[in-house]
């Protein structure tokens, strides 16, 4: 045996999402990039967005050879779990959370919108960019508490304003 690698790829389209299979080797990866680079209609929506350029970004990363094959099917995973914009599209409705945080914040559960949201205040303070105030605004989102009626209603029976 030679020592030759065997690289077949193909790019699709599906209901306007712009896809790609690549076999390396025995490795096989897909990569969807929603309209993702935004070249057939432009988002204002912040995680739609976020999500597009971390895939463009990540690709090139990929394609100039700054990551492995094997750290760009670890961060792709990520990207295309089909919790990671559900758990986003949550966490950046929480005040002082953007994109950028919400995408650490699935990262962190892996996607799993159920861990999301089992999560505690020490699982969402291990996210860099979650403190306490923020962990007890997502926990109070997650538990379905409107925040600003939870401290309204503390202060209007005399407990301590937080």
């Amino acid at each position: 045996m030679g020592g030759s690698v065997r690289i077949v790829s193909t790019v699709f389209t599906v209901g306007g999402s712009i896809g790609g299979l690549l076999l390396v080797g025995g490795l096989f990866y897909a990569a969807v990039r929603a309209a993702a680079s935004m070249s057939t209609r432009e988002s204002t929506d912040p995680t739609e967005v976020y999500l597009a350029e971390r895939r463009r970004n990540l690709r090139e990363q990929y394609e100039l050879g700054e990551c492995s094959l094997a750290t760009f099917e670890d961060r792709l995973v990520v990207l295309e779990l089909p919790g990671t914009e559900t758990i986003m599209r949550d966490a950046v409705g929480v005040d002082g959370i953007g994109p950028r945080t919400a995408f650490k914040l699935a990262r962190h559960v892996e996607g799993d919108v159920d861990r999301y949201r089992a999560a505690d205040h020490e699982t969402l303070q291990a996210v860099n960019g979650i403190g306490p105030n923020r962990a007890s605004a997502i926990v109070a989102r997650l538990d379905g508490i409107d925040l600003e009626t939870a401290r309204a209603s503390t202060v209007e029976s005399g407990g301590v304003q937080g």
